[in-house]
């Protein structure tokens, strides 16, 4: 993914000089380090710059210096400390024994089960892993894993904290050598503020313990995000407890990120065997892959935030994928505008932010676009236009032909605009007027509309601009309201409570995910929904229905099916009458439809299960398209384990015509809970019969007459979605 990489700063600021570089830092889509499990996107360089005008204009304040807090003695408890025992289900296990998977983290390293973390790490350096939605939507989790601090030759300080996606505390434990009292220290808190995914790493208010080096320890905790409390256990080699949490207040909504973090050059931490558990009560996440790009001026760009505007905060909990945002500072929707080569403001949405994403051929899902702020000043009174105007010289005109370029160069993509919240810095008429113009185009264009206008912040309150604004940086880098704010751009209070919920559900409105009615009209091809709507799609052509000859039942090969996570299963239905006048079937994932996703082709269906899924059963309803009401429920189990290795120990190879010979077949998966059935086939017709046991270890080959002198290929292929097999040869003699 790409980084945006900003070295400067508005001149004259001096005195921040040398915080620019941390406050104005790399702007990728929501957290800088990246792993396979994270999904956001990425910013242009010459995006989110500061902007002229009064509502965008690039300053900032910051808060006195951070003041390291007070360290707490751990003090052993005086009744009986009950043993960490999870209570949910295991969603992410690591024991560390391939040495090339470090987890997500840069820089780290595998060694004898144990994943290195710090080691080599400067001063205030971090490494992070970032966690994937359906984690993040758990109501709680529970985490354990071994822990020991590496002799660090008495120097140095390193820790793990895990952090929701605003940046707050959960839970941290560390290890250090405390120079005044010459003793190692194990440290551990859920007390602290909140930091920047990218910026300075602020210690935690930590309780501190003794520590020996080199040792092992267990570190469990499990957060309560609903009623918002954490709980953690430590115990050594021993299992003596020498350290717990009870019942610590936090206001952090899930689990998001994992930081390995170097407070003082020198030390090195390690951790083995981590697990993580949860109720498995995320979702569902209608939205969960699909590709959404993003265009508009600061309030998406994120302002002087360069981590991430409110759209990758949205992908990050949504489980989309951000292809890039090209939203800038100082944009606007009126033509003629270009982006100032001196300070990066401003320019064209249209110009220098739709026509360079299709020049870049994005292939979006969904478009999540703003823009007038910037136009909206009373000149713009005397260039409004109307509704029906397509005049590029009147707003009106301008702002249809945006949106007309995004449906003709993606004219798949389903179109949002976010209607932002009430601007104080802004003339209330002009921006009532604007409005009007935008949401009767976004009507006439079919473009679904995130209105945040209409909710709770009204930037002419004070109040609310305290609470909900952003024009400046606490110590630990999170966006703030500052003294002098202008009420303009969300801070992660507002993207949280109000920009991330409203433009989720207008997202999901533009996909006709809330619609849950099996009734579409198929009759009508102008009423029919597009594939990934509310059904997954339909077999066969589009016909008329006649009320004669419809389907009288669906079957399949079987009621149940066992899929090892992440692999295919296809459906292929069979219908009665098979003559029908209309065979489509429509299918359905009806139950834990978070773990699976439908590809319909004609008269089949492929289903593809998720790895997150493992344990879980997933059923999909096949329902005929003729009005009917035939249908049929399919029960995908789908397991944690699977086959890795097929082999078949064969009798005679080679058998007379009418005698037997018995084949069997051993298999070999990664684990105990696996489909481990087989199915035999042959590689021509006519010359032998088979005949398997049910599991299909054993098979009974019978030559017949008609193969004399013929040769044959005979598989055993798994059936749990993997493709694996083995073969031999029988010739007929």
């Amino acid at each position: 993914m790409g980084k945006k990489k900003i070295a400067w700063i508005v001149a004259g600021i001096l005195v921040f000089a040398v915080l620019s570089a941390v406050l104005i830092s790399a702007k990728s889509a929501k957290p800088k380090s990246q792993t396979k499990e994270s999904v956001t996107g990425t910013k242009r360089e010459d995006a989110g710059r500061p902007e002229s005008d009064d509502a965008d204009t690039e300053s900032y304040e910051r808060e006195d210096p951070y003041e390291e807090p007070e360290e707490i003695v751990w003090e052993p408890e005086e009744e009986d400390v009950e043993a960490f025992e999870p209570e949910g289900r295991l969603l992410l296990g690591e024991d560390f024994d391939d040495a090339s998977d470090t987890f997500g983290f840069l820089g780290a390293f595998v060694k004898d089960g144990f994943l290195h973390l710090t080691e080599g790490m400067q001063s205030l350096d971090a490494s992070h892993k970032t966690l994937d939605h359906v984690i993040l939507g758990q109501s709680f989790v529970e985490v354990s894993f071994d822990w020991k601090f590496l002799d660090s030759g008495k120097k140095g300080e390193s820790g793990l904290e895990f952090r929701d996606l605003y940046g707050r505390l959960i839970f941290a434990a560390a290890g250090g050598y405390n120079e005044k009292t010459g003793q190692y220290e194990l440290k551990f808190s859920a007390n602290g503020a909140p930091v920047n995914s990218a910026g300075i790493t602020l210690k935690p208010r930590w309780t501190v313990t003794s520590c020996s080096p080199n040792t092992t320890y267990q570190i469990s905790f499990r957060a309560d995000f609903v009623g918002k409390k954490v709980n953690a256990w430590i115990v050594d080699e021993n299992e003596k407890t020498v350290g717990t949490i009870r019942d610590a207040d936090i206001s952090a909504s899930g689990l998001s990120k994992m930081t390995a973090a170097c407070y003082q050059a020198g030390a090195a931490e390690a951790i083995g065997r981590f697990r993580l558990y949860g109720p498995d009560d995320a979702g569902p996440f209608p939205l969960e892959g699909k590709k959404a790009i993003a265009f508009g001026d600061s309030i998406i760009d994120g302002h002087l935030y360069k981590e991430a505007g409110f759209v990758e905060f949205l992908a990050a909990q949504e489980g989309m994928e951000l292809e890039f945002n090209y939203a800038n500072n100082g944009a606007r929707i009126m033509p003629g505008g270009t982006v100032n080569p001196a300070d990066g403001l401003g320019g064209t949405i249209l110009d220098c932010q739709v026509n360079v994403a299709a020049l870049e051929n994005r292939n979006p899902d969904y478009i999540i676009f703003d823009g007038g702020a910037n136009d909206a000043y009373t000149n713009i009174l005397s260039n409004l236009g109307t509704a029906g105007d397509t005049d590029v010289s009147t707003f009106a005109g301008a702002f249809y032909h945006t949106i007309r370029a995004m449906h003709e160069y993606w004219p798949d993509a389903k179109i949002v605009y976010v209607a932002v919240h009430k601007l104080g810095v802004r003339d209330l008429h002009v921006q009532e007027e604007l409005r009007k113009l935008q949401l009767a185009i976004c009507e006439d264009l079919g473009v679904e509309v995130a209105d945040l206008y209409t909710r709770e912040w009204d930037s002419t309150d004070a109040a609310l601009n305290q609470k909900y604004a952003f024009d400046a940086f606490d110590a630990g880098q999170i966006p703030i309201a500052g003294n002098n704010t202008t009420g303009a751009h969300p801070n992660f209070l507002a993207i949280e409570e109000l920009y991330v919920p409203v433009v989720s559900d207008a997202l999901k409105r533009a996909e006709h995910i809330v619609d849950d009615s099996w009734d579409f009209g198929y009759q009508d091809k102008e009423n029919t929904p597009a594939l990934g709507e509310d059904f997954a799609g339909i077999s066969g052509e589009e016909n008329s229905v006649e009320m004669a000859g419809r389907i009288a039942s669906i079957k399949f090969s079987s009621a149940k099916y066992q899929v090892a996570a992440g692999k295919n299963i296809v459906l292929k239905p069979k219908i009665n009458p098979a003559d029908a006048a209309d065979p489509r079937i429509k299918f359905r994932v009806v139950s834990n439809e978070k773990y699976a996703s439908l590809n319909v082709r004609e008269n089949e269906c492929e289903v593809s299960t998720k790895k997150s899924g493992a344990g879980k059963t997933v059923v999909v309803l096949a329902k005929a398209a003729d009005g009917g009401g035939a249908e049929k429920e399919v029960e995908i189990q789908i397991m944690k384990h699977a086959v890795t290795k097929i082999s078949i120990k064969s009798g005679a190879q080679t058998i007379h015509p009418g005698k037997k010979a018995l084949l069997k077949a051993s298999v070999k998966t990664n684990g105990k809970n696996a489909n481990r059935n087989l199915i035999w086939t042959v590689s021509e017709k006519g010359i032998v019969t088979l005949n398997q046991n049910k599991d299909g270890s054993q098979c009974i080959v019978t030559a017949r007459p008609a193969g004399a002198g013929r040769t044959v290929t005979i598989q055993a292929l798994s059936t749990d979605g993997t493709e694996k097999y083995a073969e031999t040869k029988i010739k007929i003699d």
